[in-house]
């Protein structure tokens, strides 16, 4: 219209103004599922740029059954199931330091003139904890193991709901 000259170049402008509004929100569109989908895809511990190809159709309204496994999975959860198991072996040695230990010796002795040109040794030791119980370390790796067992939890939690939250934002991109 604007080149017939029935129109004002205004038109013309505003016109292609909004094709470019249009297509800037297409893009950030795009940008939005694409970020929806690699945080997805890390959540559930695949390749970011992953395709997805989900199971079923989004509008089930419903995780992906192996949600929970696949979170468990997460190397997050794994790091910190590492670090309870380390925990809970400290926690074993504090409570292994509490019982007293024996120890047996033996040698011989050879060539010291001119006491004695051979001779033996034996002795026997016992640690008393008269006055050390280590009830405080065993307490204190008791505490550290009851702790990183609340952020397994905790973290678990998180990750369940950014996983939940990343389904809805793709399901509602979807539709």
């Amino acid at each position: 219209r604007f080149q017939s000259g029935a129109a004002p170049r205004l038109e013309a402008v505003q016109a292609e103004l909004a094709l470019a509004q249009a297509d800037n929100e297409q893009e950030a569109a795009r940008g939005r599922l694409d970020a929806a989908r690699a945080e997805l895809n890390t959540l559930l511990g695949i390749a970011p740029e992953a395709p997805a190809s989900p199971s079923d159709g989004f509008d089930v309204g419903a995780l992906p059954a192996d949600l929970a496994s696949a979170v468990g999975a997460s190397p997050e959860i794994v790091a910190i199931d590492r670090q309870i198991d380390e925990a809970l072996a400290r926690e074993r040695l504090a409570h292994a330091m509490r019982t007293p230990d024996s120890t047996i010796s033996g040698g011989v002795l050879f060539d010291s003139p001119p006491d004695f040109t051979y001779g033996w040794k034996a002795g026997v030791a016992v640690t008393l904890p008269i006055f050390t119980t280590h009830t405080a370390g065993v307490r204190v790796e008791t505490a550290h193991v009851a702790q990183l067992r609340a952020q397994r939890e905790a973290r678990l939690m998180e990750l369940t709901g950014q996983a939940t939250a990343a389904t809805a934002r793709a399901r509602a991109a979807r539709q």
